[in-house]
């Protein structure tokens, strides 16, 4: 017969296997939800508004280009005024510049009602870079 303690303990470490198996059948559903990103291409979902670069797990939420100061960059590809920054203010702003690229600099394919690979080029890796620079100022780099 266990004694109370030892139960106790059995009790905790089979709560917090539980805990642990909740928490990863939680990310495998959100895992689920994430495009499937061809190896060398960027997967733009406009349902999700993320651009993703190579895998799931490298996915970026447009949103971060609304306040992103260069903005600017991104804007000079198509041409226009690289302070027009009212062209650039929210997800579906930056996702319907990617989908028209500019002097057909780059491939856009449409897999989905809402799922387009982008083929890799200056333009979409500048997109990219733009965004996941932003990620990291937000996200990573806290002090």
């Amino acid at each position: 017969m266990l004694s109370h303690t030892r139960k106790e303990s059995t009790v905790k470490i089979l709560s917090r296997f539980g805990l642990i198996l909740v928490a990863l059948a939680a990310v495998s559903a959100c895992s689920i939800q994430l495009p499937k990103v061809p190896s060398g291409s960027l997967i733009l979902d406009i349902e999700a508004q993320v651009l993703c670069l190579n895998n799931a797990a490298s996915c970026r939420s447009l949103s971060l280009i609304a306040t992103n100061a260069k903005r600017n960059e991104l804007l000079r590809h198509w041409q226009g005024d690289p302070w027009d920054w009212s062209r650039l203010q929210t997800p579906s702003d930056l996702a319907n510049l990617l989908l028209s690229p500019p002097y057909g600099s780059y491939r856009v394919e449409q897999l989905s009602d809402s799922q387009y690979q982008l083929s890799i080029s200056p333009v979409t890796l500048d997109a990219w870079t733009i965004l996941n620079d932003e990620y990291k100022l937000r996200y990573l780099e806290r002090n």
